[in-house]
């Protein structure tokens, strides 16, 4: 009798972590979903055109990092805007995921490095910060 017991909570539990699963992956897609239409919102626009396929995940980073970048308007390194993206729901794999990160944007055509200062979006050119003409009073 208890091992027909134990047998029925354990499917209970392989069920209920099943459906925690997919209302996580659910979770993160509606984070991601909401972090590329808030670049739009927070910029007054419509987000620039990512070369990337919508919906990748190199698209995804980079709408995720052009938002941070436009909202803080301060350069970042790739290991200081990692748990922005991971926060985000994305994922970054390989042995040093901020190495990969950093490989996503050096490709991206939104972004620029500045040795000692980060990655900044190309509009502010070779600025450490966005330029203070364009900051709103």
């Amino acid at each position: 009798m208890s091992s027909d017991i134990l047998a029925i909570a354990y499917r209970e539990r392989e069920r209920l972590q099943a459906e925690l699963n997919a209302t996580r992956q659910k979770l993160q897609q509606v984070q991601r979903l909401i972090s590329v239409y808030e670049v739009g919102d927070s910029n007054n626009a419509k987000p620039a055109a990512s070369s990337y396929r919508q919906g990748s995940k190199a698209a995804l980073v980079d709408e995720i990092v052009s938002k941070h970048l436009a909202q803080t308007r301060v350069r970042a390194s790739s290991g200081e805007l990692l748990p922005i993206v991971q926060d985000a729901g994305v994922t970054m794999t390989g042995k040093i995921p901020a190495k990969t990160l950093s490989a996503f944007l050096a490709t991206s055509k939104r972004f620029n490095n500045l040795k000692g200062f980060g990655y900044g979006l190309t509009e502010w050119g070779e600025s450490p910060q966005k330029p203070s003409h364009d900051l709103e009073e």
